[in-house]
């Protein structure tokens, strides 16, 4: 049994119904039992041509972020990938970098369900830590790196995801190794 289980038929209604009101909806999965909880979009490139935004790590209040940035997506501002952005934070920048498929399955159940067998590209936002440092960088302070997979990477180790895949009770020889 996984922790993050397929979406329910509920979640798939709400879901629905958010994006067709607004264009998107905001997937949730909330911290606790190691897992240190995200945020993913659902709908952006369907309707407005961006790829899918998830983030690691944050309070679920960061949800709010999603608005005002998708409100930029709206008018058309386009997200840098591998540069600093300062459109996610006050005072800081984050990084996107692409989604590797093979991690839609076990961290974005409603973009799945959504899109079925042919999946938006999708960006990770990474934040720094307290030094500035993002995740990937030497010296990046451990709390930051353990909140943040690097999910732009194909196998486990690389993406630092063998300890979240087991919190999630996700069987690893579903994951590339």
């Amino acid at each position: 049994m996984h922790l993050v289980p397929d979406a329910t038929e509920y979640e798939h209604h709400l879901a629905g119904q958010r994006i067709q009101d607004r264009g998107w909806a905001l997937g949730a999965v909330m911290a606790g039992g190691g897992t240190p909880g995200w945020l993913y979009t659902v709908g952006l490139y369907q309707t407005f041509g961006h790829p899918e935004l998830i983030v690691f790590g944050l309070p679920m209040a960061a949800g709010s972020m999603f608005e005002v940035v998708v409100d930029r997506i709206a008018e058309g501002h386009e997200l840098p990938v591998d540069e600093p952005t300062d459109a996610f934070f006050v005072g800081s920048t984050a990084v996107l970098r692409p989604v590797n498929l093979h991690w839609y399955r076990p961290f974005v159940p409603l973009t799945t369900w959504f899109y079925g067998s042919s999946q938006p590209p999708m960006l990770q936002i990474l934040w720094r830590d307290t030094q500035g440092r993002l995740p990937w960088e030497k010296g990046c302070e451990r709390w930051t790196t353990r909140r943040q997979p690097l999910l732009y990477h194909d196998k486990v180790r690389r993406a630092r995801l063998t300890a979240l895949l087991r919190s999630l009770r996700w069987p690893l020889e579903d994951a590339p190794s």
